[in-house]
């Protein structure tokens, strides 16, 4: 698994989604259950220590309640910095606030 922020493909245990619906056939619960696992299993491979650092991202495929259950620590999403920082910000601030996100 990679150790900065940049992910390959190689690095998701699902390669590929599975689809929940094709043309011809409508997704059902079962199938929509079935890419939700796939996607939490994904979200688990990127790390992040964020609601305990055990379960990566996975956070952002449940629900609050349904994360509370797998993990005792809470998931704040961070909030993203502005994209144009306030004028006069000094270099040693850019770099904290680069650092943080």
């Amino acid at each position: 698994m990679s150790t900065s922020a940049h992910f390959k493909l190689s690095d998701f245990p699902q390669k590929v989604l599975d689809p929940i619906a094709t043309t011809t056939v409508p997704p059902i619960y079962a199938t929509i259950k079935h890419a939700q696992r796939q996607l939490m299993t994904n979200a688990a491979a990127i790390p992040m220590l964020n609601g305990g650092g055990a379960h990566g991202h996975m956070a952002l495929t449940l629900s609050p309640r349904a994360y509370a259950n797998i993990s005792n620590v809470p998931f704040i999403i961070p909030v993203a910095p502005p994209a144009n920082l306030p004028i006069g910000t000094t270099q040693p601030e850019i770099t904290k606030n680069n650092s943080i996100h």
